[in-house]
């Protein structure tokens, strides 16, 4: 029940480009970002500028998101946690975090 309570509302209403190379973000596709996750648009601009510095191709393999982990929890071994997360957060199952993915985490880890 708990894993199924954190699927995003947003599943596939956001266009598939959000995973593609993109530096800004379209006015309805930041509409869109902001009534799913709770942030402002000049955080979701800031967040995804981040997210395109550190991740050019726009998507997040699960061996950086492991890494991301580690350097967040350096005492102990994450990666069973890691892994489940990511397959949690990779809510079309491509394998890859892309923005919208990568936000919603964000959202509903901080705030």
């Amino acid at each position: 029940y708990l894993l199924a309570s954190l699927q995003p509302p947003f599943k596939h209403s956001i266009p598939s480009t959000m995973g593609k190379h993109q530096s800004k973000l379209k006015p309805r596709t930041l509409e869109e970002l902001r009534s799913v996750a709770q942030f402002s648009d000049a955080e979701i601009m800031e967040i995804h500028q981040g997210f395109i510095k550190d991740t050019p191709s726009g998507l997040v393999k699960v061996k950086q998101f492991m890494a991301m982990y580690r350097q967040l929890f350096p005492f102990g071994d994450a990666s069973a946690f890691a892994k489940h997360a990511f397959r949690t957060l990779d809510t079309n199952g491509d394998d890859y975090l892309d923005f919208k993915e990568f936000l919603y985490a964000l959202s509903i880890t901080s705030k």
